[in-house]
């Protein structure tokens, strides 16, 4: 008995619509494995960027301590520079230099140690030190002379007015012109 077979290719029929449905709720399992590897790397990005900007902060705090102590600092010792120039004492002057001198050199590490020197806070107080160490030093400088040249002024000024004085005491009757000269 023989089959019969049809060798006729049947017709090619439309898919149904529902096959193209870009509204269906099926998800794959890689997709939400996807998606919870993308939430860690940004949680991770997040507490990143948190440390740094908290390191930041931390900095930007050690910077200011650092700078209120060098402030501090700097009163102190510009105070008893003053001071000893207006005692006009050599030595307490060059002790007073020597003390003031010794924060040309300083840093702002030096007041804070865990203070990274390239924070950018740090960087502006320092170069605000630095004007400010320079200004107070050139004008202890022009103190030191003000103070040379009024010690002497002063020193000159009374040897004259004691040979005045021991001229009119030596010649109570006066002086001529030729014993003025």
């Amino acid at each position: 008995m023989a089959i019969q077979l049809n060798t006729q290719t049947a017709q090619q029929q439309k898919a149904p619509f529902s096959a193209f449905d870009t509204t269906s709720s099926y998800r794959s399992g890689l997709t939400a494995v996807s998606q919870g590897l993308d939430k860690v790397a940004q949680a991770a990005s997040n507490i990143q960027t948190g440390r740094n900007q908290q390191k930041e902060k931390a900095q930007d705090l050690l910077a200011y301590k650092a700078d209120q102590e060098y402030s501090a600092d700097l009163k102190i010792r510009s105070d008893e520079y003053t001071a000893a120039i207006t005692k006009g004492d050599p030595d307490g002057i060059a002790e007073a230099r020597e003390n003031f001198n010794q924060l040309k050199g300083r840093t702002l590490d030096s007041y804070s140690p865990g203070l990274s020197p390239g924070n950018e806070s740090a960087q502006r107080y320092a170069a605000r030190n630095q004007a400010v160490y320079k200004a107070a030093s050139a004008s202890f400088g022009t103190q030191e002379n003000s103070r040379v040249i009024f010690g002497e002024t002063t020193s000159y000024l009374e040897e004259q007015r004691t040979a005045a004085t021991k001229a009119v005491v030596d010649n109570p009757y006066g002086l001529d012109e030729i014993s003025l000269h």
